[in-house]
C-alpha cells in the first residue's frame, strides 16, 4: 500500500498543497487505475530482466483494454493495487495531488481514454478516465406497498417513460415535483450501495429494483447537467484554521511556547472567538463573517503563511489523501461550526468551516 501511496501522490505537503483560494471549489478528474508490479528480483541483471517482463505484461493487457476487455475485470484480475476488487478507482482529485504523470494524462484525456503505460517506483500504471459525477434519478416505493411495486414494474417493462412514473409514484413530494431527480453524486474511493449502483449503470439503464431501508428503489443514471446545481454533492469544504505550535512540534517557529502553554493560550482564543460569535448571532448576523476569529488567525497562527490569510485554507476535499487529522475531523463541522481544540504533531488547532 505505501508503495502506490508514493506512486499515486505528490510529497506529503507540510499542511494542505496546493491550496485552492477561488471563491469556488476546483474542478476534479477521476480515474480506475492498474497497477503491475515486477517480480523479485535478485540482482541488477534480474532487476532489469523482470522490468522487461512487466513492459510486456503492461502491452498484453492494453491490447486487450484497447479490444473492448472490462478494466474492472481486468484489475481484479491482474491488478496489484489494494483497491482491484473494489472498483480500482482514486475517486475525484483536484489538481496537485495525484503524480504529475497522472495528472498530466487525465487533464488532457477525454472520458473513456486509456493512459499510456506510466513507470513508477512502484510499478506500471494504466490509467482510464471515468466520469467524475453522475445524476441519479429513483422511483422510491414503500416496501410494504406491494401492489404499488407491482405497478412501477409493470410499466417500466412496458416501456413506460421513468420520469412520468417518478412523478406519479414517488411518495416525497420533492422527488415528485423533480421528476425523480435526487442528486448528482461524485464519484469516490469507496463508493458503496447508491453510489457504487448508479456509476456502474450504462446512462438512462434502469436499474433492477433495489430493497433498501428506504423502500424499492429503481435507479437511473443520467447526464448530470440538466440537474439543479443544488442536488450537486458537496464534496469541497472551506475551511479556516488558527494553529499554535509548541515546543518540540513538528515545524515549531523559534521561540514556540511550551506545551501547556500553548494550549492555555489556544483555550483563550476560542474562547475570545466563542464570545464574539455569540453577540455576532443575537445582535448582527451579517456581522459573523468579519467576528474576531479571522483577526486571531492573522495575528496568531503558527501555520506557513496563514497569517496573511487570515488562517484561510481554502477548498479541502472531503477525500483529500495526507490531510491533518485535525481538519479531517472538522470537514463534518456545520457551517459557522468552530472546532475544539485539536492536536497533531503540529501543534493545537481550531478550526472553521467557513462553506
Amino acid at each position: 500500500m505505501l508503495a502506490l501511496l508514493c506512486s499515486v501522490l505528490q510529497a506529503t505537503p507540510a499542511l494542505v498543497a496546493p491550496m485552492y483560494l477561488e471563491s469556488t471549489p476546483p474542478p476534479v478528474r477521476c480515474a480506475q487505475h492498474i497497477l503491475l508490479t515486477p517480480r523479485a528480483s535478485t540482482d541488477d541483471a534480474d532487476q532489469v530482466l523482470a522490468w522487461s517482463e512487466l513492459e510486456a505484461e503492461t502491452r498484453a493487457l492494453l491490447a486487450r483494454l484497447r479490444a473492448g476487455a472490462d478494466f474492472g475485470a481486468e484489475a481484479a484480475q491482474v491488478s496489484d493495487a489494494p483497491d482491484a476488487r473494489t472498483g480500482a478507482c482514486f475517486g475525484a482529485m483536484p489538481r496537485g495531488v495525484l503524480h504529475p504523470q497522472f495528472e498530466s494524462f487525465l487533464w488532457s484525456a477525454a472520458v473513456g481514454d486509456l493512459s499510456a503505460p506510466i513507470r513508477t517506483d512502484a510499478g506500471i500504471t494504466v490509467l482510464k478516465r471515468v466520469p467524475e459525477r453522475i445524476g441519479v434519478r429513483l422511483v422510491i416505493v414503500p416496501l410494504d406497498n406491494r401492489a404499488r411495486a407491482a405497478e412501477v414494474a409493470q410499466s417500466l417493462a412496458a416501456g413506460a417513460d421513468f420520469l412520468e412514473l417518478a412523478a406519479r409514484y414517488n411518495e416525497d413530494a420533492g422527488l415528485r415535483e423533480r421528476q425523480g431527480a435526487f442528486a448528482v453524486l461524485e464519484r469516490g474511493p469507496r463508493d458503496v450501495l447508491l453510489k457504487k449502483l448508479a456509476f456502474e449503470l450504462a446512462p438512462n439503464v434502469v436499474s433492477a429494483p433495489q430493497q433498501w431501508p428506504m423502500g424499492l428503489t429503481w435507479v437511473r443514471a443520467e447526464d448530470p447537467a440538466g440537474f439543479a446545481p443544488e442536488l450537486v454533492e458537496p464534496s469541497f469544504v472551506r475551511l479556516r484554521a488558527l494553529l499554535i505550535s509548541y515546543e518540540g512540534a513538528r515545524l515549531a517557529p523559534a521561540g514556540a511556547r511550551a506545551q501547556p502553554e500553548a494550549k492555555r493560550f489556544l483555550d483563550e482564543l476560542r474562547a475570545r472567538a466563542q464570545a464574539q460569535r455569540q453577540v455576532n448571532e443575537t445582535h448582527d448576523p451579517a456581522a459573523y463573517a468579519q467576528d474576531v476569529y479571522a483577526r486571531l488567525c492573522a495575528a496568531f497562527t503558527d501555520e506557513p503563511g496563514g497569517r496573511e490569510r487570515s488562517g484561510d485554507l481554502g477548498w479541502i476535499h472531503r477525500d483529500l489523501p495526507n490531510c491533518p487529522d485535525p481538519l479531517l475531523r472538522s470537514l463534518v463541522l456545520p457551517v459557522g461550526g468552530l472546532s475544539e481544540v485539536l492536536s497533531d504533531a503540529r501543534g493545537f488547532w481550531l478550526v472553521r468551516r467557513e462553506r
